[in-house]
């Protein structure tokens, strides 16, 4: 879906980075239809792929630079360029869990004194009556979960909590930024069992008054790709393929924090309660236009390496691959787990990929809000041959 000039709205109204008005006019007109793709288009199903599971993570990733998907994000409503304001796009999202379905709208962002921040949402679960709920907090100061059934506030650490409402920084590469969105998380996640596991439906329609209407498009429905629930949708996905090689595509990515990033990964040992890997980074900051970019230099990639733990039946590392001051390769692990994070991450600025290990499997996916592309298999068919590459126009297209 291209990001077509709500984005400014989102800088205007969240984002404090002490630009002039005119910069912030400027980067209307950069980001005003820049047609980045958040979601690349699900027709191009590779030959031989399952048509009805759309094609995986890494079949998009050599489409060109994309996002990881994580439901429903900032996808839920439209910008008005001439009052800056965000209204709710005529969306119902199906929530199921098991056998219960609830259905949710977002009605608006704005309490009745007109301060953003704070969501009007309704839901409905399948047999029972409309509960519609303002929040008393706003998700610009802090994430706010939301259980369904009934429809409440809850703390985020309730098994109750079923979305979690919070601000997401995403790189705009064309602005020279990135912009703070206000969003709606889905709380699952793919080491939960499948009873227990959540999935986010987009449906097309207006409110949730007629529910039969809404349970027969729901049948005709397929869930939103998700790669928190879904490890195939991940950009990057398992560090081995399917005939159990090593993943060593070569990636480029933009980063929230502002970093172009070249990396590959290049070597895996697994010891006694670890796996460590090890990664070619290069880095450079990442400019506003091609013609401003920095190259990645010769001879400066550095192999850096990252340990995750195994003992336990799940651990999480947040990485980030380039020192944010000197924009040199430094990878550091920023944040560790035992449990998913589940839309209760940190600020996307501080790190590039969440390194998962789930039942002895490791997989790799993107820090929400950055964009990668893997150069072997959109450019080379097949190289993995780790030199200075330049950066493709497409990234600021």
């Amino acid at each position: 879906m291209p990001v077509c000039g709500f984005v400014v709205g989102v800088v205007m109204d969240h984002v404090v980075m002490g630009w002039r008005l005119g910069a912030v006019w400027m980067a209307l007109v950069v980001a005003g239809c820049g047609g980045i793709e958040t979601t690349e288009d699900a027709d191009n199903v590779p030959d031989g792929e399952a048509p009805d599971e759309g094609p995986t993570g890494v079949e998009l990733a050599a489409l060109g630079f994309g996002e990881d998907p994580y439901e429903i994000g900032a996808t839920w409503y439209h910008y008005d360029n001439i009052t800056h304001t965000l209204s709710a796009r005529s969306v119902v999202y199906a929530v199921e869990r098991g056998q219960d379905v609830t259905f949710v709208r977002v009605e608006n962002y704005y309490n009745a004194q007109g301060v953003s921040g704070f969501f009007s949402l309704q839901a409905r679960t399948a047999g029972a009556e409309v509960e519609s709920l303002t929040l008393s907090n706003s998700v610009k100061e802090t994430e706010v979960c939301v259980s369904l059934s009934p429809l409440a506030e809850v703390a985020c650490a309730d098994p109750k909590a079923a979305l979690v409402l919070r601000t997401s920084w995403r790189v705009v590469p064309e602005a020279g930024f990135a912009v703070s969105n206000p969003g709606l998380f889905n709380t699952a996640h793919f080491a939960q069992p499948e009873g227990e596991r959540q999935t986010i439906t987009s449906l097309d329609a207006e409110d949730l008054g007629d529910e039969q209407g809404l349970l027969t498009l729901l049948a005709a429905a397929k869930p939103n790709p998700s790669a928190a629930s879904e490890r195939r949708h991940a950009r990057f996905g398992s560090i081995f393929t399917d005939g159990g090689q090593l993943h060593s595509d070569i990636h480029i990515q933009a980063t929230a924090g502002m970093q172009a990033v070249q990396w590959q990964l290049s070597q895996v040992v697994e010891g006694q309660g670890a796996v460590e890997l090890s990664f070619n980074v290069l880095c450079a900051p990442l400019a506003m236009s091609p013609t401003l970019q920095e190259a990645f230099e010769p001879g400066q990639d550095t192999l850096q390496k990252v340990s995750i733990e195994t003992s336990s039946p799940y651990s999480v590392s947040l990485v980030r691959f380039c020192d944010p001051d000197t924009h040199q390769s430094a990878m550091s692990v920023e944040a560790s787990a035992a449990e998913p994070f589940a839309g209760l991450w940190p600020d996307e600025r501080s790190f590039d990929l969440m390194i998962e290990q789930f039942a002895g499997d490791v997989s790799i996916r993107l820090s929400p809000g950055n964009l990668m592309w893997n150069w072997t298999r959109g450019d080379e068919g097949g190289s993995q041959q780790f030199v200075p590459l330049v950066l493709p126009e497409s990234l600021w297209e």
